[in-house]
């Protein structure tokens, strides 16, 4: 993350972040890098997204397109 963030001012990817609970939840987080006039970094900006519902279609798409797999001979079709 901080390769890029220094080289190209910029670092977005998934991350694991705690709810005030304990619980662990996905969530996206792009960052940007703010610089003075001299190019030196002074500060950096975040915006972080909470991605628990998107996995979570990602997950059981996954699982039927596997379930379906499962349906299917090893030739591919449906036995």
């Amino acid at each position: 993350m901080w390769k890029p963030l220094q080289g190209e001012g910029g670092w977005d990817g998934e991350v694991i972040g705690r709810r005030r609970n304990g619980e662990l939840y996905p969530k996206h987080v792009a960052i940007s890098v703010v610089r003075n006039e001299q190019g030196d970094i002074t500060n950096y900006v975040a915006a972080f997204s909470d991605i628990t519902e998107r996995k979570r279609a990602e997950e059981e798409a996954r699982a039927s397109r596997l379930e379906r797999a499962a349906e299917r001979g090893p030739d591919g079709l449906k036995t």
